[in-house]
């Protein structure tokens, strides 16, 4: 094969084959590295359930959902079909009927590899999605032959309407479109009206960014008659004869009272004659009555400390259903997880009391699956008993975790005895920090068949409290396990803080309060136990490294210089026919 180079009249020929084959390899160039999608359709979710549940992530299987419920979705997500790169997402779209518990928050994806607690994304959580993504860190786990992405999520959702359909339409990436409604499918509406209340006490909800909440409390007025004539008074409630009626609120600790007197008001919420209505506020402690056409009502609030004296006067009316409510703050500046705030409002003259309490649970979890052959541990620090509400936010303990092997340390190929491994090569003892109001991962794995003994160091516990904990691990009451196969065993840390008296308390007749109600299934039980999640096994196989850039980069420097020799051996021919010539 001959070439004929261009005759030396033709200057310009070879600059523009220069450009036009420098634009043809930089554009085969940008064909080979695509711009990846964020989204990569090849992480599959699957395995999405619905379940009615509480703020506080107690289930009630089988019960049909309502608009007035909070439902938990329950996920797997599996990315081990596929190449996963920095950048790359899942996404969960929760559809008509739900959004997400809290809004703005973002939770961390971890995996325990080799010995480290590892961050390979984030789950950022809007009002109706789900957003999952992974990081740099991804890169260097496949590296080392970590490739199997896989794991479980969880999310307390808000009912937004109802609906007949027995499915709800969530969709997510992998090819999710539609998730069955619990019970017996659909979301109920629950038929408004009026119905004659008792006397009974709640707040409103708090989540993690909670700086306060509003208490409420409401009575109707045949309840409240009755409850007066029980204890030896009278109660007028015909609409038109004004009479008072006293509530003493106390408080719970971690929270004050607000001192804005405009903020404590009294609502006249439905009747009988008027079962429909959205409620009227008759007045507030301020002096101001915004609605007198149920009548002239009044309120005085008297502080003091955490014991506040209201006084209600106005003509009650009968079969009629009325509110109290008013603000408080956190004490500790946002509400702690795991922390129950409690109320009590006791009628006087009735000698009749109603509590209150609330608390709220982390609203979405991720897990990610671990290196097999290895498991891990995580502790849950809760706080009881009278001073757990004041305790300092962000005060922290440290634990000690003993463990020994069920063999040498040496023959656990590229893994790292976590803290200070023993002369003997089979114990060793580390630490861990925990804090109350969440689970703390332990940075660090341990071979199947390790037995784990765990103990707390009260010593550097805030000053002011008695302290007393205690520990369960799959239901028992013990401080040692055994470690399982890729199990993250979960161990619930309870410390009951006891304020210490500092005066002697004085005599007082004992105040006489109806019964408290039961705990409910979310109270304040010191010990709460909570099983440990299995995961399986991923693939041992190492994948190949990612292209990069590099592999475009060599063809360009061969094309140019091609190019260029080409252009030399024309100048030097040119040169030689001159000198012929």
């Amino acid at each position: 094969m001959s070439v004929t180079l261009p005759r030396a009249g033709r200057t310009g020929t070879v600059p523009v084959a220069l450009l036009a084959l420098l634009a043809l390899v930089l554009g085969l160039g940008s064909l080979a590295s695509p711009a990846r999608a964020d989204v990569n359709t090849g992480i599959r979710v699957t395995d999405a359930t619905l379940v009615k549940s509480s703020r506080t992530g107690v289930d009630a299987p089988g019960t049909t959902l309502s608009t007035r419920d909070v439902a938990k979705l329950t996920f797997s997500w599996d990315a081990s079909g596929t190449q996963v790169a920095a950048g790359d997402s899942f996404e969960i779209d929760l559809g008509t009927y739900f959004k997400n518990l809290e809004t703005s928050v973002t939770t961390p994806m971890t995996v325990v590899y080799d010995g480290q607690d590892v961050e390979v994304g984030s789950c950022a959580l809007t009002d109706k999605k789900v957003t999952c993504t992974f990081s740099e860190k991804v890169a260097e786990l496949q590296a080392a032959g970590f490739t199997s992405f896989n794991g479980t999520g969880q999310a307390l959702l808000l009912i937004t309407q109802a609906t007949s359909s027995a499915t709800a339409d969530i969709t997510a990436t992998g090819g999710l479109t539609e998730v069955p409604l619990p019970g017996d499918g659909g979301i109920i509406q629950p038929v408004g009206g009026y119905t004659p209340w008792t006397f009974w006490k709640y707040s409103s909800v708090i989540n993690s960014s909670s700086t306060g909440m509003t208490w409420y409390v409401e009575f109707g007025s045949a309840h409240l008659k009755s409850l007066m004539e029980e204890g030896g008074q009278e109660l007028t409630t015909d609409g038109t004869t004004r009479q008072t009626i006293t509530f003493t609120d106390t408080l719970g600790e971690g929270m004050d009272f607000s001192t804005d007197m405009s903020q404590w008001r009294l609502m006249m919420r439905n009747s009988a004659a008027e079962p429909n209505a959205q409620g009227s506020v008759l007045t507030n402690a301020a002096g101001a009555d915004p609605v007198t056409s149920y009548g002239d009502f009044d309120m005085s609030v008297s502080i003091d400390g955490k014991v506040a004296t209201i006084t209600l006067t106005g003509p009650f009316a009968e079969s009629t259903n009325y509110r109290l409510y008013y603000p408080v703050t956190i004490s500790s500046g946002t509400a702690v997880a795991n922390t129950e705030y409690t109320n009590k409002a006791t009628l006087q003259g009735a000698g009749k009391s109603a509590w209150g309490t609330r608390s709220y649970a982390q609203s979405f979890q991720i897990t990610v699956e671990m290196k097999p052959g290895f498991g891990g541990l995580e502790v849950t620090k809760a706080l009881d008993g009278d001073g757990a509400a004041t305790v300092p936010a962000g005060t922290s303990f440290p634990v000690t975790v003993d463990y020994v092997l069920p063999a040498a340390a040496g023959v656990y190929s590229g893994w790292t005895a976590p803290g200070t491994l023993s002369a003997d090569g089979r114990s060793g003892t580390a630490t861990m920090t925990v804090t109350p109001g969440g689970a703390t991962t332990f940075e660090g794995t341990f071979p199947v068949g390790t037995v784990v003994t765990l103990s707390e160091d009260l010593s550097g516990a805030p000053a002011g409290y008695t302290w007393a904990s205690a520990m369960t691990i799959n239901g028992e009451q013990t401080s040692s396990f055994t470690v399982e196969d890729q199990v993250r065993t979960q161990v619930t840390l309870t410390n009951t803080a006891t304020p210490v008296s500092t005066a002697s308390p004085s005599a007082s007749a004992p105040e006489t309060t109806a019964p408290a109600p039961a705990p409910s299934a979310t109270g304040s039980a010191p010990v709460v136990t909570v099983q440990a999640p299995t995961t399986t096994p991923h693939s041992s196989s190492t994948p190949s490294l990612a292209r990069t850039g590099a592999t475009v980069g060599i063809p360009l420097v061969l094309a140019v210089a091609a190019v260029a020799g080409g252009a030399l051996l024309l100048r030097r021919r040119r040169s030689s026919e001159a000198h012929k010539a």
